[in-house]
């Protein structure tokens, strides 16, 4: 294994022998033309190679070895795609110089992803075939985590707009569904789901006061990116943001009222 693929082996390493140790099966074999490593705890090291830029990062494994992953080529494009039968194949692209990202595969073969940055989930059906896109839709957080693709070819999906706004959404029969929190304007994480459907993740309950100062800092700061992009700004919370700002002045003069109360001894009884 030649000193450019270490960084690359060491995915490999992580992914291939995780993945066969949770599948109790053989692991793969030797990638054709690729180095190995000398074999550990009865399995086998074996390098998935790379599409040309010398960068790898695996992302899902099936019970048969297939291995799907992101990596860049030669002219620095990251692209996603297919590692069978000891050979990798890149997926096709969903547009020219177009960063997308391989994160699951359902037991059908089908391929989930995204469009790094942007606001779409792909689906390959092949790998030759222009993947389909799901969008999210310009209001919506980018896509940046496939969380389950099962074989009915339902969805589970991130959405991360750099934490100000996290949101779980399914994807099924091509209809989005956001599957919402446990606050009116929470944050949600989905972390990972079963057979029936039944998912499980993490929700931020904002109804505590350091809400009333996190919030519209993180959505003003949202607004500002959004603006320099050239993007629409979701303006209905400025309503209720004027509503925090009148409440914060009104507690600021009570806090002044009662200070200046103390300073002169009221309250403080005679002796």
């Amino acid at each position: 294994m030649t000193a450019t693929g270490a960084p690359r082996a060491s995915f490999c390493i992580l992914a291939l022998a995780l993945g066969a140790a949770a599948c109790g099966k053989a692991p793969l074999g030797p990638a054709q033309g690729s180095g190995t490593g000398a074999p550990r705890s009865g399995y086998q090291v074996v390098d998935l190679g790379h599409l040309g830029g010398g960068w790898t990062v695996p992302e899902a494994l099936t019970d048969d070895g297939r291995v799907v992953g992101t990596s860049i080529t030669a002219s620095g494009v990251r692209r996603g795609f297919l590692y069978e039968n000891g050979v990798m194949r890149a997926l096709a692209e969903s547009g020219p110089f177009a960063r997308n990202e391989a994160q699951a595969i359902n037991p059908a073969g089908q391929i989930a992803g995204i469009e790094s940055g942007l606001h779409a989930v792909l689906i390959w059906d092949g790998v030759t075939g222009a993947p389909r896109r799901l969008d999210t839709g310009a209001s919506a957080p980018p896509a940046t985590r496939i969380i389950g693709f099962n074989e009915r070819g339902d969805v589970l999906v991130r959405l991360d707009n750099n934490h100000y706004d996290v949101r779980a959404t399914l994807w099924r029969d091509g209809v989005a569904q956001e599957l919402g929190g446990l606050g009116t304007r929470g944050w949600t994480y989905a972390n990972a789901w079963n057979s029936r459907g039944e998912v499980i993740g993490s929700s931020w309950v904002r109804n505590v006061a350091p809400t009333y100062e996190i919030w519209p800092m993180m959505t003003f700061i949202k607004w500002r990116i959004r603006s320099a992009r050239g993007e629409t700004i979701d303006a209905s919370a400025a309503p209720a943001f004027a509503r925090v700002s009148f409440l914060e002045a009104a507690l600021v003069v009570l806090m002044v009222l009662a200070a200046a109360a103390m300073a002169r001894g009221f309250g403080a009884g005679t002796t």
